[in-house]
C-alpha cells in the first residue's frame, strides 16, 4: 500500500489486526521503504459507541502526582468498577513539580489552567466530540458586582494572587503527600538506628527520636507548601455541577488561614499577600466563577488536554512545532518512541498511536516528527496532535505495555494517562 498525500513513495504494510471490543481496533502497521522500519501501534477508537468511555486520568487524582500507566488503570478500574482495554501516556509533564504541563480538563473540572507557549490542545465535550484548537482557558469569578482573574488553578508560583483549589489540588491545602514524608521519615529512623549502633556514647543511646519534630521540618521544606502557609482561604461548598463554558456558583463556608481539607463538592480560594482584605468574600456569601475557552465558547467541555505539536491540519500532515514555540532538534529530527492523537473528518473515529523505540536487531526505529505527522494522516487522522514521547511513550492493551513486547509490565511514571473502558453496568 502506498499513502495518501505529500510522502507517496513511503510504503507501509499492516503486520496484524485484530476487534479488542466493539467500537475499539487494533492495528500493528510498519511503515517504510528501506530494510529499517517505524513500527507503529493505532487504536482506532468508534467515538459512537456508547458501551465504551475515554477517560483521562491523574494519580490519586492530584495534580502533582505521578504514577506508571499500568497503576493508573488498576487504580481506575478499582474505584470505578470498570475493565480499561487499552491506555496511552498523556501530557508532558515538569520534572520536578511532576505538574502536567498546558490544560487539562477531567470531569469537567478543571486541572492545570495555564497555557504553556503556543501550545495545542484536544478536548471533549459532552456529546463526546472532539476539538483540536489552540485553546486558552481564562479564569475568573464574580464578587459584589466585581470581576477577579485567577492567577492559577491548583498551584501557587508564589505569594502574590488568588489560586482556586478543587479536589485535584491535593485533600488538603497547602498539599502534603504523606506517603513521601512517610518514606524520609522510615529512612530517618534507619539512618539514626544506625549511627546509634555504632555510637559507644552513653548520652547518644538515650537521645530519642524526634517523629513529631522531623515530619514539622519536612513540612516546611516544601516550597510549595511554604508559599500558601499562612494565605487566608475561604472555604467553599458548590451550588450545582462546575462547568467549562458555563457559569457556575460556590457559597464561603468558612475562613482559614490554617491546613485546611478540600471539602467533598467543594473548593478552596486562597488569598495571597497582595490582594486587599476587604475583597475577601465573608461567611455564607455567593461567588460566581466562570471558567471560558477563548474558541468555541459556547461548547461545555468536559476533558481535555495539551501537546505540542499540531501534526496535522485539516487532513494535511506537516508539523506546526515552529510555531508553537518548540525548536530543539533531538525533539524534531530524532528517530524516537512518539505518541499521537487523532481524529477523522466527520469525527467519529478517534486514533491514538504509539511509535516503539528504535531496535537495530529488529530493524526497526522511532519517528520523527515529520514521520509521526504523515503517520497520523495515513491511518485517516483530519486534524493530529504530538503528545509526550520519548521514554513516557506507552500503549497498554490488557494492561501490558505493547510498545515493549520484552518488558510488557515496564513503564516509567508519568503524570496522565489516556484510558478507553467499558462503561460500568452498576
Amino acid at each position: 500500500m502506498t499513502c495518501n498525500s505529500y510522502s507517496k513513495k513511503i510504503k507501509f504494510s499492516v503486520l496484524s489486526e485484530k476487534k479488542i471490543e466493539n467500537g475499539l481496533k487494533y492495528k500493528n502497521i510498519l511503515f517504510g521503504t528501506k530494510k529499517v522500519k517505524i513500527s507503529a501501534h493505532v487504536l482506532e477508537y468508534n467515538l459512537n459507541n456508547k458501551d465504551l468511555v475515554l477517560n483521562i486520568v491523574k494519580p490519586m487524582n492530584t495534580i502533582s502526582e505521578n504514577a506508571r500507566l499500568h497503576d493508573m488503570v488498576a487504580e481506575f478500574d478499582s474505584i470505578n468498577h470498570t475493565q480499561t482495554l487499552a491506555a496511552v501516556n498523556g501530557s508532558f509533564w515538569q520534572g520536578g513539580s511532576l505538574y502536567p504541563i498546558g490544560s487539562l480538563i477531567i470531569d469537567n473540572e478543571i486541572v492545570n489552567s495555564t497555557r504553556y507557549k503556543k501550545w495545542s490542545s484536544i478536548a471533549f465535550d459532552d456529546k463526546n466530540t472532539p476539538y483540536l484548537d489552540s485553546f486558552e482557558l481564562n479564569c475568573t469569578y464574580n464578587y459584589k458586582n466585581a470581576c477577579f482573574y485567577l492567577s492559577n488553578i491548583n498551584k501557587r508560583i508564589d505569594t502574590n494572587g488568588i489560586v482556586f483549589y478543587n479536589r485535584f489540588g491535593g485533600d488538603s491545602i497547602p498539599y502534603i503527600n504523606h506517603k513521601k514524608i512517610d518514606d524520609y521519615l522510615s529512612d530517618a529512623i534507619k539512618e539514626w538506628n544506625a549511627l546509634r549502633e555504632m555510637s559507644d556514647s552513653t548520652e547518644d543511646n538515650e537521645q530519642v527520636f524526634d517523629t513529631n519534630k522531623i515530619r514539622e521540618e519536612r513540612y516546611l521544606s516544601d516550597k510549595r507548601l511554604k508559599k500558601e502557609l499562612g494565605l487566608t482561604k475561604i472555604i467553599l461548598k458548590a451550588i450545582g455541577i462546575p462547568l467549562i463554558n458555563r457559569q457556575f456558583s460556590y457559597i464561603v463556608q468558612g475562613i482559614t488561614n490554617e491546613i485546611t481539607k478540600v471539602p467533598e463538592n467543594g473548593a478552596i480560594l486562597s488569598f495571597g499577600k497582595d490582594v486587599d482584605k476587604n475583597l475577601i468574600p465573608h461567611y455564607n456569601d455567593t461567588i460566581t466563577f466562570d471558567f471560558k475557552t477563548n474558541i468555541n465558547s459556547d461548547i461545555l467541555f468536559v476533558k481535555g488536554l495539551s501537546g505540542t505539536p499540531r501534526i496535522v491540519r485539516n487532513g494535511i500532515g506537516n508539523h506546526e512545532a515552529n510555531i508553537e514555540g518548540s525548536k530543539a532538534k533531538r525533539f524534531l529530527n530524532q528517530s524516537l518512541p512518539r505518541t499521537a492523537i487523532g481524529f477523522n473528518k466527520d469525527k467519529s473515529k478517534l486514533f491514538f498511536v504509539t511509535v516503539e523505540p528504535t531496535a537495530r536487531k529488529a530493524k526497526i526505529k522511532g519517528a520523527s516528527l515529520n514521520e509521526i505527522a504523515w503517520i497520523m494522516e495515513t491511518i485517516g487522522c483530519y486534524n493530529a496532535l504530538n503528545l509526550d514521547g520519548g521514554g513516557s511513550s506507552i500503549m497498554l492493551m490488557n494492561n501490558k505495555n505493547i510498545n515493549l513486547k520484552s518488558r510488557p509490565d515496564f513503564s516509567r511514571k508519568l503524570s496522565v494517562g489516556i484510558l478507553i473502558s467499558k462503561k460500568s453496568k452498576n
